[in-house]
């Protein structure tokens, strides 16, 4: 009856250390999974701050530019251009002929003047103090951005549609014909 009791203790003994030595491997899991939560709600979060809106699409410079007036709409500030997707559907004099094309253009930098197949930062609201945040579109300012597409632009009545998404993925778009 010894033994049984003494291999009984043994074995309960080795049931709980194994149990002990899990647990650190459990909650390791669940801090890891409680980060990822609260990772994906300040995404959920930003997304749910941030607010662009096309207020004007006009075409400059013999149908070569097309300029785009935003509105910061939001609560968040904008200010990582570069990750910003502007996509152009226009239609594009090919010899002569009309065509309708879709770009999706690259960052050019803050600049008057785009290169062909490139954006720009145009300008930045000219109401308030720069100052403070330079080169950054607080909510409520404006901002104008400026494309080049690849192709001139067709000069009777051409359509355009311009979308432009911040980095968390918050659309614009407008359209028209000229």
């Amino acid at each position: 009856m010894g033994i049984s009791n003494a291999l009984a203790g043994g074995i309960m003994l080795i049931a709980m250390v194994y149990v002990i030595l899990g647990i650190p491997g459990l909650l390791e899991g669940n801090a890891a999974m409680s980060g990822a939560l609260v990772q994906r709600s300040s995404a959920d979060d930003e997304t749910l701050k941030t607010s662009i809106d096309i207020t004007a699409l006009s075409l400059v410079a013999g149908n070569t530019v097309i300029n785009v007036d935003l509105a910061n709409d939001g609560t968040t500030k904008q200010w990582e251009y570069s990750k910003f997707t502007v996509i152009a559907t226009y239609d594009a004099n090919v010899t002569g002929s009309r065509v309708r094309t879709t770009e999706q253009l690259s960052y050019g930098g803050i600049s008057s003047s785009p290169a062909a197949g490139q954006w720009v930062m145009y300008s930045f609201d000219p109401s308030t103090d720069s100052y403070v945040d330079p080169q950054v579109v607080n909510p409520g300012e404006q901002f104008v951005i400026r494309i080049r597409p690849q192709n001139a632009i067709y000069e009777t009545n051409p359509s355009v549609h311009v979308a432009v998404s911040t980095p968390n993925g918050v659309v614009a778009s407008m359209g028209g014909t000229f």
